[in-house]
């Protein structure tokens, strides 16, 4: 049995092709929003450690995930 190629699946599959849109779409508005709110914090704190927390607030939820799997 041969697996498809991701190319394939998007050219024969309609599901698959919504779904990886949607997919593409949802991953891109997720980072334009991080990139905003870094912008934002930026401008109205001024201070880098500001950045730097909203950059910690964003990864702790992914550390937290992981230290779950052990």
């Amino acid at each position: 049995m041969t697996s498809a190629t991701y190319r394939e699946l998007l050219r024969s599959n309609t599901n698959f092709r919504r779904i990886w849109i949607g997919q593409v779409v949802s991953e891109l508005g997720t980072w334009f929003s991080f990139i905003a709110e870094l912008g934002l914090v930026r401008a109205l704190s001024g201070t880098p450690l500001s950045t730097t927390t909203l950059l910690a607030a964003r990864v702790l939820p992914l550390g937290a995930a992981l230290l779950e799997r052990r």
